[in-house]
Formats: C-alpha cells, sequence, structure tokens
C-alpha cells in the first residue's frame, strides 16, 4: 500500500469527528504493484495509525509513503502572489502571470483582489497547523523505513520520474 504525502493546502484542516477524505485512485500512468493509495495525505498521526491497524486485519500494510516537501518560503511566494479578477474568474501572479497593469485586469480593466487565504497572516498560520498535523504522521512512517522524501520544487516531469523510480523499487 502506498501513501502520499503532499503540502497541498486545499485541505489544511478537517472537521473535529470527521476522517479524512482518503480516495483510492492512482494515477493510471504509474506502474503501480499491490494496492495504491494516494490520498490527499494523511493528516492526523491518529489517521495512520488506525489506517494501519484496519489494514492489518486485512493482512495489508503500507510499504512507502511519498513525502513531497517544498519550503515555505516557495508556497508563499506563489501563493501570496496570486490575484484574481472576481466576475471572470481570470487569474495573476505578480511575479508568474502579472497583469499589464499592477492590480487591474487585462481584459475588463476592473480591478483584482486577492483572496483572504492569499495573504500572507493566513498563509503562515494554515502552513504552522500543516507541520504540526503531519510531521507526527511522517516521524511515525519514516520510523518504519518507508518514507521516501520527494522535492516537490522540482519541475513536474522531473517529480514525476522520481516517483516513477521510487514506486518501482
Amino acid at each position: 500500500m502506498r501513501i502520499s504525502s503532499s503540502p497541498t493546502l486545499s485541505q489544511s484542516s478537517y472537521p473535529k469527528g470527521k476522517g479524512s477524505p482518503y480516495r483510492t485512485q492512482a494515477p493510471s500512468s504509474l506502474p503501480l504493484p499491490s494496492v495504491k493509495f494516494f490520498g490527499p495525505f494523511l493528516l492526523y498521526l491518529l489517521d495512520a495509525k488506525k489506517l494501519d491497524e484496519m489494514l492489518e486485519k486485512k493482512g495489508v500494510k503500507v510499504d512507502k509513503v511519498l513525502n513531497f516537501s517544498i519550503d515555505d518560503a516557495i508556497l508563499e511566494e506563489h501563493i501570496t502572489g496570486r490575484w484574481i479578477h472576481p466576475s471572470s474568474g481570470r487569474t495573476y501572479h505578480t511575479k508568474f502571470a502579472p497583469p499589464k497593469v499592477p492590480g487591474v485586469d487585462d481584459v475588463t480593466v476592473e480591478p483584482l483582489i486577492q483572496r483572504k487565504d492569499d495573504k500572507a497572516a493566513v498563509l503562515k498560520s494554515r502552513l504552522e497547523a500543516f507541520h504540526k498535523q503531519t510531521e507526527p504522521v511522517i516521524d511515525y512512517y519514516s520510523k518504519k523505513g518507508i518514507v521516501a522524501n520527494l522535492a516537490a520544487k522540482k519541475p513536474p516531469k522531473k517529480v514525476t520520474a522520481e516517483v516513477e523510480k521510487v514506486l518501482s523499487s
């Protein structure tokens, strides 16, 4: 069984009393043996332990955990630089895809907005919660010797090649 863990911030926490929304779908391009499990990630240590208990009853165990890591400063640069034109949904980025005129939509010349969760203070809080919740999970699986740490800042093709290499070993 393989678990994917990443600092994706779209699901930074779950409501109290709710379980993690696991998915059991793997990318079709990867030749994965055994059971495939790709979630968004396990957020809580209790989730990991309960998953192991459940799998043990079925005679299955987690044999690889992919930890996609990236420096918080890179995430901050990418996320806090996003700006949106609310009525059309067009997105811009101050560094990677800037509008022709800062703060103004290229098509309508209307002002752009920054979503509340794209602001530095909110992001910092979310990242702190993410690290506090997920580091124990990575430690738990690291002690079992099954964590593969992958640098997520690399170009997608290189990350994909590393994933394929790790999963085929």
